[in-house]
């Protein structure tokens, strides 16, 4: 399991906070440096030091911690091909995170999704899976991905092939 860390700013007027996350303060933690355990190194330290140097600290709004917690798993959605379920197994992937089968769920019925997950949570299963759905189900469909990046269009690629 991972500790995420979220630092959450103020942007163009807007605060953006997870909802799942409890404030420092409310975990009975009074200082910032509280995020490390006393002798660690690594992200916790760098974190450390970043929120106790006040001409950064002060660009900040509020710091949290979210505990790790157990990943959530589900089955494949019963309306997937056979053919697509064979082919995540191949690939090491035996069931699903919870987030990616209900966005799966969600756009094999037809409904608008967004997914925010943390880097590495698996995405990409949430939006390739219901594209090569409906490309097995229909091969005269075509879909058109859009990535505000180069180098995350070629992940994504990299990903399909």
């Amino acid at each position: 399991m991972v500790e995420q860390i979220s630092i959450v700013t103020v942007l163009a007027g807007m605060t953006v906070m997870p909802t799942d996350v409890q404030p420092l303060r409310d975990s009975g933690a009074d200082n910032p440096s509280a995020l490390q355990p006393k002798g660690e190194t690594g992200v916790f330290a760098a974190l450390d030091a970043l929120i106790e140097t006040n001409h950064i600290r002060r660009n900040f709004t509020h710091v949290h911690r979210v505990p790790e917690r157990a990943a959530r798993y589900a089955p494949f959605p019963e309306a997937l091909d056979p053919r697509l379920v064979e082919a995540l197994r191949s690939r090491g992937i035996t069931e699903l995170y919870t987030h990616q089968a209900q966005s799966i769920e969600a756009a094999l019925a037809g409904e608008d999704i967004v997914v925010v997950t943390p880097t590495a949570s698996g995405k990409t299963i949430c939006f390739n899976v219901p594209v090569v759905q409906e490309i097995l189900t229909n091969p005269d469909s075509r879909a058109l991905y859009l990535f505000p990046t180069k180098a995350l269009a070629q992940d994504q690629y990299q990903e399909l092939h």
